[in-house]
């Protein structure tokens, strides 16, 4: 399947985003002061990489794909001293699942090796309430992509960036939901939680609101409430979770999941060990409910 994600932790890419960029024998300056930079640099959308608000499902509805749209915004962070500092904004200059070109100005002191962080949909605020199970919904408001690169040089008033990989916080899963008959469940409410139960050496929980600190990254957790604006029984949701285990961020990891699906006064449930959803995948599964 061809995904269109791709997961990190990012004190690690931090650390080696020197060699993202490639070398240079251009005279290279050294500012010490402020001033406003022009910033640009090639970013890889052909559906390996990442993914932006322009989600795409395919006919099959087993692949989404990510084309960027023209417009679209990348915010630009300076990691110095501990601290995310936003420095500038970049947007997209065309379309399509291609290399597209991101320019944009950046102010501030910038020097050689300093390293560099972007955002793509909101400003290093990643909050994942308040879904509604749509694909749109998850597109627009739960899309995030972020990457980190080190500056290698400056050439004048201009900071060439080279290929900018936007990784994405989060998996797509989408919830098929049926009672035990077969016969769809439309939830007015559709929870995804987890249980501390003892069955894993952790208590993997989802994040549902995650914002980057000094040191370290804090996280609001808990569970993932989704309340549909339409009548469905097939619910798109963006997920992460807060395990870092070997370094690596996941959605979920070795969970013990519980899944409740509220229809007017009826409650149905769902419970599965063991479950882990990785960042930067899209699952499609199909949920047999029980109802209490």
């Amino acid at each position: 399947m061809k995904n269109s994600f791709i997961s990190f932790p990012c004190a690690a890419l931090l650390a080696c985003a020197a060699a993202v960029l490639p070398a240079c024998s251009e005279k290279q300056e050294m500012p010490s002061e402020e001033k406003t930079y022009t910033i640009s640099g090639e970013a890889d959308k052909d559906g390996k990489f990442s993914f932006t608000k322009a989600l795409e499902l395919s006919s099959d509805e087993m692949t989404l794909t990510a084309p960027w749209e023209k417009g679209e915004k990348v915010y630009v962070y300076l990691y110095k001293n501990g601290q995310y500092q936003k420095k500038g904004m970049m947007e997209c200059q065309g379309s399509g699942t291609g290399t597209v070109n991101l320019t944009g100005s950046v102010s501030g002191s910038f020097s050689v090796n300093d390293n560099l962080l972007f955002s793509y949909l909101h400003e290093l605020t990643f909050d994942y309430s308040g879904q509604t199970g749509d694909l749109e919904d998850v597109a627009k408001n739960y899309d995030y992509a972020v990457t980190g690169a080190s500056i290698s040089r400056i050439v004048g008033e201009t900071i060439p960036v080279g290929m900018i990989r936007m990784e994405s916080q989060q998996c797509i899963v989408k919830f098929t939901l049926k009672d035990e008959e077969g016969n769809p469940i439309c939830p007015d409410r559709f929870t995804i939680d987890t249980v501390n139960d003892g069955t894993s050496d952790t208590y993997p929980q989802f994040a549902k609101l995650f914002v980057p600190s000094a040191n370290p990254w804090v996280w609001e957790c808990g569970p993932v409430e989704v309340v549909p604006r339409k009548k469905t029984n097939e619910l798109f949701v963006a997920l992460t979770g807060n395990y870092t285990g070997s370094g690596i961020l996941y959605g979920l990891y070795n969970a013990h999941l519980l899944l409740t699906a509220v229809v007017g006064n009826d409650v149905y449930t769902y419970e599965k060990q063991n479950v882990t959803f990785n960042n930067n995948k899209y699952y499609v599964i199909e949920v047999d409910m029980k109802k209490q």
